[in-house]
């Protein structure tokens, strides 16, 4: 389900992208997950018009991320709310980069939050703000840029490097397309089972 695309230009419509750079959020909008980073951003970045944060999902958090967005007037933060599972490949083609964020605590330096699989496999440039395995990850395909989590301006000039080269960006996602067929692909990883289960059964 997860690969690259074009655009996908109904969405583009729906939400007011057409001529913008799309840092997109898609998933749970939870506690754990520090999501004021992005209103933070936004809120420093609000007069680039063309520049937009899309945050795809539903949780804990999205009611009063929402409310806080109003309330700082930021006109650049989209929330879709939660969409189908099936869509989600359509938002991550009107992305040009996508967060993927928890909040800095040791507690996360061993969390791979499988999205990032998805991205990569969209061919979607990866802003990594997760410390630890996830981290190597990204770094070891050259599938994005890791940031410190929380890290408000580290957020921002991430932001700028993909959108200033774009050739870079797309490099980035055409790397992490090719770190997830060859690691992380389903006949791969049932290979790699079968190989450990027959060791042990012997």
């Amino acid at each position: 389900k997860f690969r690259p695309a074009e655009p996908d230009d109904s969405l583009r419509a729906r939400h007011g992208l057409f001529g913008k750079f799309v840092c997109g959020y898609i998933g749970t909008i939870g506690l754990a997950h520090g999501l004021d980073i992005v209103l933070d951003a936004a809120e420093k970045t609000k007069d680039d018009e063309r520049l937009v944060y899309l945050l795809v999902g539903e949780g804990a958090r999205r009611s009063h991320l929402e409310a806080d967005a109003r309330r700082r007037g930021l006109a650049n933060v989209v929330f879709t709310g939660e969409v189908p599972r099936d869509d989600v490949p359509k938002y991550l083609s009107v992305c040009d980069a996508v967060l993927v964020h928890l909040k800095k605590a040791e507690l996360f330096e061993s969390v791979i939050p499988s999205k990032v699989f998805e991205i990569m496999g969209s061919g979607r440039p990866v802003i990594m703000g997760v410390r630890g395995e996830a981290a190597r990850i990204v770094s070891d395909a050259g599938a994005g840029i890791c940031i410190e989590p929380e890290d408000v301006d580290g957020l921002i000039t991430a932001i700028g490097r993909l959108r200033n080269d774009p050739k870079a960006a797309r490099a980035m996602g055409r790397a992490g397309r090719a770190f997830v067929e060859a690691n992380y692909g389903r006949v791969k990883l049932a290979a790699k089972y079968l190989k450990l289960l027959s060791a042990v059964s012997l």
